[in-house]
C-alpha cells in the first residue's frame, strides 16, 4: 500500500470520527435543549395557574364588594348587583380563557423549537456524512491507483 493510499485512508477515518463527534455533541446539545424546554414549560404552566388564580381570587373580592355595597345601600338581589356581578363573572371567564390560550400558544412555540432543533441536528448530521463522502472521492481520486484505473477504463 502506497503513502498515497495511507494517507487517504487515515483522512477518511479522521473525517468520520469527526463527524461521529460533532453528531454526538449535537444530540448532547439537543437532550440539554430540550430540558431547558421542560423548565421553560413547567414555569409558564405555573406562572398561568397563578395568573388564573389571581384572576378568581380578584373575582371573589369584588363580587363581596358589590354584595356589601347592595346590602349597605338596601338593593340586595336587585337587577343592579345581579347584573355586576354577572359582568364581573363573564369579564374573570374570558380573561382565563385568554391566560389560558397564552399558555397553549407558548407550550406549541416550544414545540416547534424543539422540533426546528432536532431538524438541524438531522441535517447537520448529513451534511458531515456528504462531507465524508466528498473528502473520500476527491483523496481517492487522486491516488495514482484511481488514475490508473480510470485512464484504463477510458482508454
Amino acid at each position: 500500500m502506497g503513502i498515497a493510499t495511507t494517507l487517504a485512508i487515515v483522512s477518511l477515518v479522521v473525517a468520520a470520527g469527526s463527524a461521529y463527534m460533532q453528531n454526538k455533541n449535537a444530540a448532547a446539545a439537543r437532550a440539554q435543549q430540550k430540558k431547558a424546554s421542560d423548565v421553560a414549560s413547567a414555569q409558564n404552566a405555573a406562572n398561568q395557574s397563578q395568573q388564573i388564580r389571581q384572576q378568581v381570587r380578584q373575582q371573589r373580592v369584588r363580587t363581596a364588594q358589590i354584595m356589601q355595597a347592595s346590602t349597605n345601600t338596601g338593593t340586595l338581589a336587585s337587577s343592579g348587583e345581579l347584573g355586576g356581578i354577572s359582568a364581573l363573572t363573564s369579564q374573570t371567564g374570558n380573561n382565563v380563557a385568554t391566560l389560558t390560550q397564552q399558555g397553549i400558544s407558548r407550550s406549541g412555540i416550544i414545540a416547534d423549537q424543539n422540533a426546528a432543533s432536532a431538524a438541524e441536528g438531522q441535517a447537520a448530521t448529513w451534511g458531515a456524512v456528504g462531507q465524508i463522502a466528498s473528502s473520500s472521492f476527491n483523496v481517492f481520486s487522486n491516488t495514482p491507483g484511481y488514475r490508473n484505473t480510470m485512464a484504463n477504463l477510458f482508454s
